[in-house]
């Protein structure tokens, strides 16, 4: 995986450099959207100054077709613009408030996650040999920075914390399930078990079993739940098979909320 997501990084500099900023619609999710990491963070480092780039990067970001296309681009704009900031902790409050001028809120929280992963995964701080991860330290606090950056914020950094986590705590998600558990706002909470549920699911999309496995750990059911309807969004988000993501869905008790989730 580590070479294919790094392979699309090189794809992705190589796109916007024989392509300008319209190259960025060859790009999709594919290898946790290696494409447009590598994309947005050379054309952002090689144009200058992110703040007066971004208006122009809105704007292409939002003409492309599908919705799914664009949201997807304002990800990638959110780890080119921290890429470009830098990895400080101020750096992480300067591309929040950046990707809060996108012209929908959609966009907005796109851009919030990929500053939000770039800041945790540091995809584009490249080692000498780039097929090196060189993801931020675990340290003594898991939520930072979720419980330390606006309210605003907070729910999306929550999401994707455990994404960073399964890499620092060699993937124990009985771990990452109590620091779910732990999180005192009941909306964190529960974006951070629907965060499980996307990291279970997302490298190895058609494993539907390793994912119900995952999710089965969270300490309780509506946590379970949580992970379980995530889990199936994501199945159907990386393999278009919507008679396997229902098949994830069909797992729970209840499965109506699953259901409509990936509707």
């Amino acid at each position: 995986y580590r070479v294919q997501h790094t392979a699309l990084h090189v794809l992705g500099e190589l796109l916007y450099e024989n392509e300008g900023l319209p190259g960025i619609a060859v790009c999709d999710d594919t290898s946790n959207y290696g494409c447009y990491h590598g994309f947005m963070g050379r054309a952002i480092t090689e144009r200058g100054d992110v703040h007066v780039l971004f208006p122009e990067i809105d704007a292409e970001c939002a003409a492309l077709n599908p919705l799914s296309t664009q949201v997807n681009c304002f990800h990638g704009v959110g780890h080119g613009a921290l890429g470009d900031l830098g990895y400080e902790r101020s750096s992480l409050d300067e591309g929040l408030t950046l990707c809060a001028t996108a012209s929908a809120p959609n966009y907005a929280s796109s851009c919030y996650a990929g500053v939000f992963m770039e800041y945790n995964t540091r995809f584009l701080l490249h080692a000498p040999d780039i097929f090196e991860s060189n993801p931020r330290p675990l340290g003594t606090n898991p939520y930072d920075p979720c419980d330390s950056v606006d309210e605003t914020y907070q729910r999306v950094c929550y999401f994707w914390q455990p994404d960073w986590w399964k890499v620092v705590n060699g993937g124990n998600f009985d771990e990452i399930g109590s620091w779910c558990a732990a999180i005192a706002a009941p909306i964190n909470g529960a974006a951070c078990f629907a965060g499980v549920g996307k990291a279970a699911a997302w490298f190895t999309p058609r494993n539907t079993e390793r994912s119900l496995r995952i999710c089965a750990l969270m300490p309780t059911k509506e946590a379970n739940e949580r992970c379980v309807t995530e889990a199936a969004a994501t199945v159907l988000q990386r393999t278009k098979d919507d008679a396997l993501s229902r098949e994830v869905c069909e797992a729970l008790e209840n499965p109506d909320a699953c259901f409509a989730r990936i509707d």
